[in-house]
Order: structure tokens, then sequence, then C-alpha cells
């Protein structure tokens, strides 16, 4: 047993450090037969089974799983601000032991230690919590939670921030850079979509040794190494089919790369910023500029020419759309943006309960796949996550729930097995005609012929 998954069986099974953690944080203050690893079971397993569970399915659990008997309102009472602390504490054990993982490389061919992509997902809460969790304003919801999420492709690494509409893009993905919370040795390659594009991020990536690869904001500023402006919207005018043109950036060196798209992409892009104008409470049709450069995808690296052409660009871009996939995973499946309670403290409870466990189900699937073979009938071993955590539902509410409190090795034993489940079931479906990003990543030129453009600009 590897040390990620002795330590992920602890986490759930070492009851005494679970206690002393809920001890800590102010949750249990006496002897009782409620402690913290009874409340990290109702949180996790439990909700995970029910993810819209009441107080009264929550109480029934822990009466049939933990054999702790109490009223449902005594277990809305243990919901406090120490509870949301401790939570929030075993979210960051929990990070911090997927953090642990080792990745192999061979997506990009060796080239990459690590490859961070960063997105955020909203969702909207009951009205009741604005104050506690600001809205975005205008026509959307006047209470809102935004999570922060970075993904290693790599090795599966994780970083998640928690808050609202103040959580800003921008400016988390440069706080995560200048902490360097992350592992960044050997080559590093930083991704986000066009909320997370900035020239002084992209700069202090550059500072410290890394590589970037974000989208261009329209109406983004460039000068020339010489110190000109950059006249991209005359560029962009003579409708080339691809450009690259070095720009400097405080003295630094970067690439401002273009392709065309085809039509049919391009007036999908066009209609996209119509409607989100007509979302922001803007009148009347965009700019002539904007439709310019909604033909256009941009983007601005400091990746090597020679070794990285347009093409290969595109293609490692289309990595960032496996975020997307996570997210959608998240919300189809542990159903992490439904949250009916417009109690506070429940709300985070639930939220980082539900996220405890995407990355935990996250972290044994990537252990899996590293570390047991497939099936000699497995024609590719690439992983779904929405297949691994389909399967992990089940095996919670059948398995694992009912381990929890049995001996280590029965834990452990479990555990080995639903990973080996995995390795041979939660893989990705090969079709020839719908190339994965991983065989994309081994062949450039599939991006192109499957016609694959929108993945990128969505």
């Amino acid at each position: 047993m590897s040390n990620v998954m002795e330590k992920i069986v602890r986490f759930f099974g070492g009851h005494a450090d679970c206690e002393q953690k809920a001890r800590e944080c102010g949750l249990v203050v006496r002897e009782s037969k409620f402690g913290g690893v009874e409340f990290l079971l109702v949180f996790t397993h439990g909700i995970c089974g029910v993810p819209e569970a009441t107080l009264d399915q929550l109480a029934q659990f822990l009466k049939d799983v933990c054999d702790v008997r109490m009223a449902p309102q005594s277990l809305d009472g243990r919901l406090n601000e120490a509870a949301v602390t401790f939570m929030r504490a075993m979210l960051a054990k929990a990070l911090s032991i997927a953090a642990e993982m080792a990745g192999g490389r061979e997506a990009f061919g060796g080239r990459f230690n690590h490859v961070y992509i960063i997105d955020s997902t909203n969702f909207p809460l009951h009205p009741s919590l604005r104050i506690a969790f600001k809205g975005s304003g205008g026509d959307a919801a006047p209470a809102m939670m935004r999570i922060q999420f970075v993904m290693d492709f790599v090795s599966g690494v994780m970083c998640i921030k928690v808050g609202d509409a103040r959580l800003c893009d921008a400016p988390t993905l440069r706080k995560i850079v200048d902490a360097d919370s992350l592992p960044s040795d050997g080559e590093t390659l930083w991704m986000g979509d066009l909320g997370y594009a900035s020239l002084a991020t992209s700069a202090a990536i550059d500072d410290k040794g890394g590589y970037s690869l974000f989208r261009v904001r329209h109406g983004t500023k460039f000068r020339s190494p010489d110190g000109s402006q950059v006249n991209l919207t005359g560029i962009l005018k003579e409708r080339p089919t691809t450009f690259d043109i070095p720009v400097a950036i405080d003295g630094r060196s970067f690439r401002l790369v273009g392709r065309r798209l085809p039509e049919e992409h391009a007036n999908r892009a066009i209609q996209k910023s119509r409607e989100k104008r007509r979302q922001d409470g803007r009148p009347g049709d965009i700019g002539d500029e904007c439709k310019l450069f909604s033909n256009y995808l941009l983007f601005l690296t400091n990746l090597p020419m020679d070794e990285f052409p347009i093409g290969r660009l595109m293609v490692i871009y289309k990595v960032r759309w496996q975020i997307e996939l996570v997210f959608k995973t998240w919300k189809s499946l542990l159903r992490i943006n439904v949250i009916k309670t417009a109690r506070q403290h429940r709300l985070e409870c639930e939220v980082y309960g539900k996220l405890i466990m995407a990355v935990m189900i996250t972290a044994l699937a990537k252990e899996a796949f590293r570390l047991y073979e497939p099936k000699p009938s497995c024609r590719v071993a690439c992983l779904s996550l929405h297949k691994a955590i389909n399967r992990a539902k089940v095996f919670i509410v059948v398995t694992w729930t009912k381990t929890a409190f049995a001996c280590m090795t029965w834990q452990r034993n479990a555990v080995t097995q639903f990973m080996r489940d995995i390795r041979d079931n939660a893989i990705k479906s090969y079709c020839a005609k719908k190339p994965s990003i991983e065989m994309m990543l081994a062949n450039p030129d599939l991006l192109f012929e499957s016609g694959k453009y929108m993945r990128i600009i969505s």
C-alpha cells in the first residue's frame, strides 16, 4: 500500500488523529459518543450517499452507521463556527495528502513536472445568506458561493479556495503564484482562461522560472521588444491564418500567438460575446473590434517557439477543458452546487464535506492508475474521473462506510479492492472519431481533424 493510500485510510479510520483535530478546533470539548470521526463521516460519507440529505436523514445515518442516537435538533445545534473550522482543517489535510501523489509525465513527453490549470465555479445560495456570501450583483443571485480550483494535470495535486463573488479570478491566481503554495520543482506550466489573464501574473510566473499560457483579453495592450506599441487590430484586419510575434512585458520576452477560427466557430464566439453583453445589462451590439477579436484564438505565452509551435500550443491549452469536466462531475454526481439550507454553518459543512470526498476519490483514482496494471483487454488506460466518482459513490455507501469502525486491516483491504476496480473500470472509452486529450497531446493534428475548436474557446 502506497503512502498516499495509507494516509487516506487513516484520514477516515484513524480515530485518534481525527479526535485530536476536533478538540483543537473546539468541536469536541468533553467525552461523548459523537466525536470528530462521527461528525466527519456524517458530512462526507453520509452527504456523499445522499447529497441533499435532511437533518432527519443525517441523524438516521448517525444511528445506523456510527451507533450514535441524536435528535435532528441536537445535530443542528452542533453546526457552529467550530464545526466549520474543523471541516475546513480536514479539507486542508485532504489536500496535503493529495499533494504527495507522484504523478507521471508521459502526457507531455516528460517535458513538464507540473501543469497547473485554474478555473472557478459559482452557484447561487439562499438570499438570506447575501451578507456572508456576496453575490455578483445585477441580474445574478444576491448570494452565491465561488470555488476557485487549481489542478495539476500531471500529478493530480489540487488547491481549493472557497468564498463568494469577492474571490476574483486574476487576484486569486496571483496570490497562489506569489505564495508558492503549490509544488514548483522542475518545469512548471500555468494555464487559465480569459478571467485569469494578467500581464503582471505572467511576468511573476516568468520570474519564478515557470511557463504560462493564457488566452488574451480583448483590449490588452502589448509592446514589442523595441518598446513600440503592437498594433494588434491592424494585424487581425489583414486576416492571417496564423501569426506569432514577439512582445515584451517589463523587459521579459513573450510570444503573442494567434490562429484564425473557422467561420462557423467564429460566429459562435461572436454570439457568445453578444449573450454576455446582454447578461451584463449593456445596451447595443458588440463593437467591430470585438467581432474581429472573436475571429481568432489569441494566446500569450513564454514557451519557446521552436518546441511549441501554434498547433501544439492549442492542443496543450485544450487540457484546460479537463477542469470544466471536473466541475461537471462534481455537480452531476456529488451535487456540490445543490444547497437547500439557509443556515451558513450547515452550508459550509456540507460544501467542505463534498469537497473532501471529491479530493479523496480523485487521489485514490490517480493512485490506482499509478500502482496497478490494467486488464490485458484494455485498449487505453486513461482515467475517467466521472466513472471513478460514479463507482466510488456505490463503494462508499456499501463498503467503505461499514468498515469505518472496523480494524485498519479491513479498511486497507476494502480500499485496495476499490482501487483495483477503479483501475479496470474507470477508464475512458476509446473512439477514433472522438479523440481524447491524451490522444491529441500525442498527435496535435487530431484537434483540427476533429474540429474541437469550441472546447478551447468556451
